[in-house]
């Protein structure tokens, strides 16, 4: 189905009309697909490039109002003429399959679509296939119900397809035409009914060449990576009218090759990027055979009346976005199988292993430089990322690149022109924090950047991406900025992201002192020397508990200096802070300790100079020798010395016992005491000893 445009941009709909809801949905043992995947196929058509493209899928409303991965809902309050069996039992919509991001999966960014191009993008919905139940009686509140059905399928009563539910969904898309620049867009609606199907043992699902159903050795793959289906082959059986899907008063002949019919798919884990393959329709009367080559479509209609068969070779192109994760294909077909009536695979879901996909190989960082900031001043964010793998991450030319983004935190302001990386990228901006792209830097109104790398992200590379910010005078957020960069393949989930804290400069320092605690009381005494180049480090308490956890940030660290082991964290705004020594810091002498604590929770405000968190070390054994005969002596005394040897870590000396727990069993009783009175034998075949 193809819409009208302004402008160059088109956008066409390429999937079937009617969907699988099994003739024995209401029973137990059904197990039928209950998800569609549509094609987007989107083009320019003018003579010219077009920038900042963007495709959705959900409800269009008027191009402002529209709900990306949310699909139109109706209300069966109007039911009763044309679904009787479904009326009053609240609303139905397809929902959005979009894996662990759920509708974010809705909206892709195509970028630049160059003139007498097009693109595709693959999308996935589950529809219903029952009536909505009642969450309980009278409460008017209606939800979902999957198989086996509760109350009626949404075929309604009978077989009769005039009763079958249908709904609606949307697709568009939005760009720029830089000639102008002028806003460019498109959108089109397609309808599909629920129908009752039966399956069908003729029809199956096998791979090609037999017992191999992807392209690798193993069934994982590192993200960044593709993984290609051998071959799914279709065997479709003789295709029989069908339904007049297209109101031209002629049975359409159809077929429709589906790649996933279980729910449990995740579009966020592999995504679907490209289809091809062959279709070969066997002709009765000595005809030839009917070759049809194909690529990203899998809807075929008006195939010739005289078929006595057919099979579809499928190829699906998958591209790993995340890891470690794993995820199935559950392949499936529906053809025409007689007038007003199609049909399924009995064998669907069944045969095919999942795969999966690894750690992930590319990595991110953040820092601010500088990390403590004034009011009125600019700093930098440098985002470093690199690739540790031995193969290319991400696909540019399928729109789903190596993509590194970032925000601009609440209450500052990005520097126009600022943002760079030394890796090829392009830099997308958006002011209405990712709703919408552009390539063009509007300067201080940024909330959001993406650096969208050109080309496959190479093996071993490194690279950095920045941009600038400022604190603008009057700035009255929090002192303690927070912010965090994520790295993505296209517009799928974070894989791996880094945060840094920038602070805005107070009064307050925090200090003292690492020292040599020569006799391990933990108090300096007169004459106990610092200790320099001792690693110390400040946190932010961020959830102010006094202990340091995994929300705590490290926001500044110094080693201990000026011959009195001294260190000063100074221009630090209120708050609540951890001071951390480095208890195994090269700097210290050898066998030394921890005397005092290791950390100190420190909070202040007002202008305050802390400085009370001073560490001490000591030695873990201390000798002293002393000559316990008289003194003097005279030759040929004898000379007696006694020699303390102590060992000043906390304790007694004496070991602290601890019990080990094991539960044993026996497979049956012994004789001894099974001629025994209850109450002498076991009543349990396990039992635990300390």
């Amino acid at each position: 189905m193809k819409a009208k445009a302004a402008g160059a941009l088109t956008v066409e709909i390429i999937a079937g009309y009617n969907l699988v809801v099994d003739s024995n949905v209401a029973s137990p043992s059904t197990y039928a697909p209950s998800v569609a995947t549509v094609i987007g196929k989107f083009c320019n058509t003018g003579d010219s490039d077009l920038t900042n493209v963007q495709g959705s899928i959900g409800n269009y409303i008027d191009g402002t109002n529209d709900t990306p991965g949310t699909y139109p809902a109706r209300d069966s309050s109007g039911f009763a003429a044309v679904h009787p069996s479904l009326a009053n039992s609240g609303t139905y919509a397809f929902s959005h399959v979009g894996g662990r991001i759920g509708t974010a999966d809705a909206t892709r960014y195509i970028g630049t679509l160059a003139a007498g191009d097009c693109e595709v993008q693959f999308w996935h919905f589950k529809y219903p296939q029952c009536r909505n139940v009642e969450t309980s009686p009278g409460s008017g509140t209606w939800v979902a119900d999957d198989p086996p059905c509760s109350g009626s399928p949404v075929w309604g009563d009978s077989v009769k397809p005039g009763d079958d539910l249908w709904l609606d969904f949307d697709i568009w898309a939005k760009g720029t035409d830089p000639s102008g620049p002028t806003p460019v867009s498109a959108n089109a609606t397609h309808r599909m009914t629920m129908r009752n199907e039966i399956s069908a043992m003729a029809n199956k699902i096998e791979p090609n060449p037999s017992g191999r159903w992807f392209n690798t050795d193993g069934d994982t793959v590192t993200p960044g990576e593709t993984i290609t289906s051998n071959g799914i082959l279709y065997n479709l059986g003789n295709i029989n009218k069908g339904f007049d899907n297209d109101g031209d008063y002629v049975y359409d002949y159809n077929a429709w090759l589906q790649p996933i019919g279980d729910p449990s798919y995740d579009p966020s884990c592999f995504r679907l990027i490209s289809t091809m393959g062959v279709l070969t329709v066997t002709r009765s009367s000595g005809k030839p055979d009917l070759i049809m080559p194909f690529e990203d479509t899998l809807y075929f209609t008006n195939l010739p009346p005289d078929n006595t068969g057919a099979v579809g070779e499928v190829h699906y192109t998958f591209l790993a976005l995340d890891g470690p994760c794993s995820t199935s294909l559950t392949p499936y077909q529906e053809v025409a199988s007689g007038a007003d009536n199609e049909k399924f695979n009995a064998d669907f879901g069944s045969g095919i292993p999942p795969v999966g996909s690894a750690d992930v190989d590319v990595s991110v960082d953040k820092s601010s430089s500088p990390s403590v900031v004034t009011v009125g001043s600019t700093f930098t964010y440098q985002i470093p990322f690199q690739n540790t793998g031995s193969s290319s991450a991400g696909l540019p030319l399928n729109n789903v690149p190596l993509v590194i983004s970032d925000t601009v935190p609440s209450g500052l302001q990005y520097v126009g022109g600022s943002a760079s990386s030394d890796a090829s990228v392009t830099i997308l901006y958006s002011t209405d924090n990712g709703a919408t792209w552009s390539t063009t830097d509007p300067g201080s109104g940024v909330t959001t950047i993406q650096f969208r790398l050109n080309d496959p992200y190479p093996a071993s590379a490194s690279n950095t991406a920045s941009f600038q910010v400022t604190v603008p005078s009057g700035y009255s957020g929090t002192p303690f900025i927070e912010n965090t960069a994520c790295a993505s393949f296209g517009d799928g989930a974070s894989f791996d992201c880094a945060s840094t804290v920038t602070v805005v400069s107070g009064s307050n320092s925090i200090g003292d002192r690492v020292w040599q605690d020569d006799d391990g009381d933990g108090v300096q005494d007169t004459g106990e020397t610092g200790i320099d180049g001792v690693s110390v480090s400040l946190y932010y308490d961020k959830n102010g508990d006094g202990t340091l956890d995994s929300g705590d940030v490290l926001i500044d660290a110094q080693d201990t200096a000026g011959g009195n082991g001294g260190y000063d964290f100074t221009q630090r705004p209120d708050g609540n802070y951890l001071v951390v020594v480095d208890s195994n810091d090269a700097s210290l002498p050898a066998g030394y300790n921890l005397t005092t604590a290791g950390t100190y929770a420190v909070s202040v405000s007002g202008g305050q100079d802390y400085n009370l968190a001073d560490f001490g070390f000591g030695p873990v054994l201390h000798v002293d020798k002393a000559l316990a005969s008289a003194n003097p002596a005279y030759e040929g005394e004898n000379l007696t010395f006694t020699i303390d040897l102590t060992n000043n870590r906390p304790g007694n000396g004496t070991g602290q016992g601890s019990s080990c727990t094991y539960t044993v069993w026996a497979t049956s009783e012994a004789s001894q005491s099974s001629s025994q009175p209850n109450n002498k034998r076991f009543s349990n075949s396990t039992t635990s000893f300390v």
